[in-house]
Formats: C-alpha cells, structure tokens, sequence
C-alpha cells in the first residue's frame, strides 16, 4: 500500500495512534477488574455456585419472567458486585431464559426499575413453596 493511503504511523516509527473509543474500553476494562469484580468472578467460578446454579435450573425448568421459554440462566436481583453477601441467597436468584436475562441486564444499566419486578416474582415463588 502507498504511504499516501495509510491511515495511521507504523507502530514504532511515531507514537501510535489510539482512538476514543478504545481509551475508552480501556478505562472499563480497568473498572471490571476492580476488587469487587475480582470477587464475584471468583463466586461465578466456585464448585458452590455452580451446584446452586444447576439446582434452580433443574427445579425451574421455564422462565419465571416470562413463563414461555426454558431456563438457561440464573440471575442475581441485586448484583453481585453490589451485595456480594448475598451470592447463595435463595431469594436473590431467579431463574431467566436467555432473553429475559439480557433484557434485565439492559434495563439495570439504563436505570429502569427491573429489579422491583424480579424480587415480586421471587417473593410469589417463596409464597408458592411455602405452601
């Protein structure tokens, strides 16, 4: 390619060019391996969650937001990295599909009261086993 098309210096011959948006990803990535991450990551990962996990999917085989779709994922109302003491509690978790978690997810960041939902249905669910 002819120097006159290149975009960007050659790594190492001028000081390499880093747009915004990768300072950016950058800065979060920093911010994900804060300690508090670190620590959850290491939850997600233990022998313990993941035999939790196994046990809501296998007792709640169908979504509990949506009632349609099976069970893939087992979601914490309050998220770990803010409530790390309740990583194992019962009535933190629900169990989602796929595409109920990923919309949780998206209405947690954007501020929308999501949460208030999940912990009605967990404490029906509660009311339901009491029985």
């Amino acid at each position: 390619m002819p120097k006159s098309f290149r975009l960007r210096p050659k790594r190492g011959t001028e000081k390499f060019f880093r747009p915004p948006s990768r300072i950016r990803k950058d800065e979060k990535r920093q911010e994900r391996w804060s300690d508090e991450y670190r620590e959850a990551r290491g939850i997600r990962d233990s022998g313990r969650w993941k035999k939790l996990r196994d046990k809501i999917v296998r007792q709640n085989p169908v979504c509990e937001h949506c009632n349609t779709s099976a069970t893939s994922d087992v979601h914490h109302i309050e998220p770990l990295v803010e409530r790390i003491d309740r990583a194992y509690d019962r009535r933190n978790l629900i169990a989602l599909c796929k595409h109920c978690h990923d919309v949780a997810h998206q209405r947690d960041k954007m501020g929308d009261p999501i949460r208030a939902e999940l912990e009605q249905i967990a404490n029906d669910r509660e009311d339901k086993y009491e029985r």
